[in-house]
């Protein structure tokens, strides 16, 4: 009896000690992304702006860069409201373009129409990421903004 307490009590302080290592290396990681937004502060400005600007209000984009010619991910979505009379009565989204491991080339030529872009603009979006080390963008609510890739998770900064 009292040896099983005691196993008991061991699996108890190895847990324990398990969660205080996991909250230190958290914390340890949030602290270098802190920093490092603090230290590219100009160039996250410009990446943003420059997003801002390229991507239509009535529209969502998520791109991952895995290089200069190549995406990891590229997702398009279409937002769109109902209204009456001036009133939103309904709004909503559907998916136009989702693909996964993309060359830039291959993006259909309609979806690029869709979105008003073309290889320029997908070359500077790359050189603005690039300033800031971070390899992807997001205008949703919040922004998010891809700092890593750690396994099948990203590390992200994310702009309210």
């Amino acid at each position: 009896m009292l040896r099983k307490q005691k196993e008991n009590n061991m699996k108890y302080v190895l847990q324990y000690m398990l969660l205080a290592c996991i909250i230190l290396i958290s914390n340890i990681s949030c602290r270098n992304e802190q920093r490092h937004f603090q230290s590219h502060q100009t160039d996250f400005n410009e990446l943003i702006t420059y997003f801002h600007q390229i991507v239509p209000k009535d529209k969502k984009i998520q791109i991952e860069f895995e290089n200069n010619n190549h995406l990891f991910l590229f997702q398009v979505t279409d937002i769109f409201q109902v209204k009456k009379n001036d009133t939103i009565v309904y709004s909503g989204s559907r998916p136009l373009y989702y693909e996964w491991n993309v060359n830039i080339d291959n993006i259909p030529d309609s979806i690029l129409l869709a979105i008003h872009w073309d290889k320029q603009k997908f070359e500077t979006l790359k050189e603005k990421l690039d300033k800031t080390d971070c390899i992807s963008i997001y205008n949703g609510n919040p922004m998010k903004i891809g700092y890593k890739r750690v396994f099948t998770g990203m590390t992200s900064i994310l702009y309210l």
